[in-house]
């Protein structure tokens, strides 16, 4: 998504930002923890999402992954975001991101980067959590 791409993410996801020193807008993200973080709770909607109302896709990601997560005993802290539009469309793009806003928002999850590009519809979230006492960490 080109020139677009920084547009589209100050518009949609800027709002939806966690504190971070490195964060949205930029290809990665630099974050400052107390404690080691576990990547977990992948959920990814390719063909899912198709004709799925946005804001039911954006809902079920979010708590597809929070449910991975929980289930391995680790806290959801921050989360990275991948986008794949076919087209930019500002409708879509609107009832995705406030609906991925509420359900972040309860979860006390925030979003500090990700990705965006132009192709078949596709959404991935990867979740950043801190791990249960006594689970090993690398």
């Amino acid at each position: 998504m080109a020139s677009g791409e920084f547009d589209l993410i100050e518009r949609y996801f800027t709002p939806l930002s966690a504190e971070a020193t490195l964060g949205i807008g930029d290809d990665c993200a630099l974050l400052e923890a107390d404690h080691p973080l576990l990547p977990v709770g992948h959920a990814l909607c390719h063909e899912a999402v198709q004709g799925l109302d946005p804001a039911a896709a954006a809902s079920r990601l979010v708590e597809g992954a929070v449910k991975r997560a929980k289930e391995l005993g680790t806290t959801p802290l921050w989360t990275t975001l991948t986008l794949t539009l076919p087209s930019t469309d500002t409708d879509w793009l609107e009832s995705f991101s406030t609906a991925l806003h509420a359900a972040l928002v309860h979860h006390r999850i925030g979003l500090v980067g990700g990705d965006t590009t132009r192709g078949p519809l596709a959404v991935a979230l990867q979740l950043l959590c801190r791990p249960a006492e006594g689970i090993a960490t690398p």
